[in-house]
């Protein structure tokens, strides 16, 4: 009888010992919201989980775990895309939505990950996961949520062929030496073995149709003339004369023009001089590696880290750098590779 008793309590204490493992693994792939209904005004670690979740799919919004306006703005958006209530009100539905969605794509950081290490695993650069997950530090901590997915950058595989080299691979498939050297951790680009696995970087990821505008992204026109003065691709430079590729268009305005943000996104980076020609700019950050650049400014209205919304002013045209003229260049980058902002203006 003891022995029957001793043998079912062993079996009770085996299955509560499964069942805390089971939820500690659940919980450690799982992201935090979901618990409460979340709303305008709250803050947590929910919040920024959400966020993330948000920026993940393309609906850029602040990741600081405050619920403001970009947030329920981005919030509303996702709920359109998926046939929802748009009341910009994290509930049951939204939330089972966005686990729908995202199944399989947390990651808990564990002691001694580091962002390195992650996109080694997981095929991706540190800069791929940094733009995922709206960090502004290259330090994780142990417990924090990231969203990963093998591949995240669309990296193809190549096994390394005899007489192959770091320079002639990057020029053949359309990306930077340097960009092949992070993603691969290369540190000596000398050093290559055939039968070497790399990871290739697509130049232009596939998930964005360049053809046309990304439908969740809308880019708007940033000052009110549609004429372009210089248009995107090689082009004579107006100033040395020497064939120069031009990665943006001019948009022929008189100073003091008003400019506006083409898309709602956080302020990167503001520039004020010379800049390497660029004159006073803003360049603005809208999720997923898409950044949008206005140059030649003659008045900046906005400040480093500042949320705009799309239409928004947030600066005057202008003949700053080197220009021979008034006018504003506007330029569109997917990551590091610039694309023709004509194919997402509408």
């Amino acid at each position: 009888m003891y022995k029957k008793r001793g043998i079912l309590i062993g079996l009770i204490i085996l299955l509560f010992s499964f069942a805390c493992i089971t939820q500690e693994v659940y919980a450690a792939v799982t992201p935090s919201f979901g618990a409460r209904n979340l709303k305008t005004g709250m803050r947590g670690g929910d919040v920024q989980d959400l966020q993330k979740a948000l920026n993940y799919l393309g609906y850029p919004t602040e990741t600081d775990g405050i619920f403001g306006p970009s947030t329920k703005y981005a919030l509303m958006q996702f709920q359109k895309s998926v046939s929802l209530q748009a009341d910009g009100i994290g509930g049951a539905a939204t939330f089972r939505a966005l686990n729908d969605i995202l199944e399989g794509c947390w990651y808990e950081v564990k002691p001694g990950d580091n962002l390195s290490s992650l996109a080694k695993t997981y095929r991706t650069s540190v800069q791929g996961i940094m733009a995922t997950n709206g960090l502004t530090r290259t330090t994780i901590k142990a417990g924090e949520k990231l969203l990963l997915t093998i591949g995240s950058e669309f990296n193809r595989a190549y096994i390394v062929q005899r007489g192959d080299n770091l320079s002639v691979l990057a020029k053949r498939f359309g990306v930077s030496l340097e960009k092949l050297l992070d993603v691969n951790s290369i540190e000596d680009p000398e050093y290559l073995c055939i039968g070497q696995q790399l990871l290739i970087p697509q130049s232009l990821p596939s998930r964005y149709n360049l053809g046309s505008q990304d439908e969740s992204l809308v880019i708007i026109w940033p000052v009110t003339s549609r004429r372009i003065t210089s248009g995107y691709g090689w082009r004579p430079h107006p100033i040395g004369g020497n064939r120069q590729f031009h990665g943006g268009i001019d948009i022929g305005v008189s100073t003091g023009t008003s400019v506006y943000a083409a898309a709602a996104g956080r302020v990167k980076s503001v520039g004020r001089g010379w800049q390497n020609g660029y004159g006073n700019n803003i360049v603005l950050d809208h999720g997923r590696g898409i950044t949008t650049w206005y140059g030649h400014l003659s008045e900046i209205l906005v400040k480093e880290g500042q949320w705009v919304t799309q239409g928004q002013q947030i600066a005057k045209s202008g003949n700053t750098g080197m220009s021979t003229g008034p006018h504003l260049d506007f330029r569109i980058k997917i990551g590091d590779d610039t694309i023709d902002p004509l194919k997402w203006l509408p």
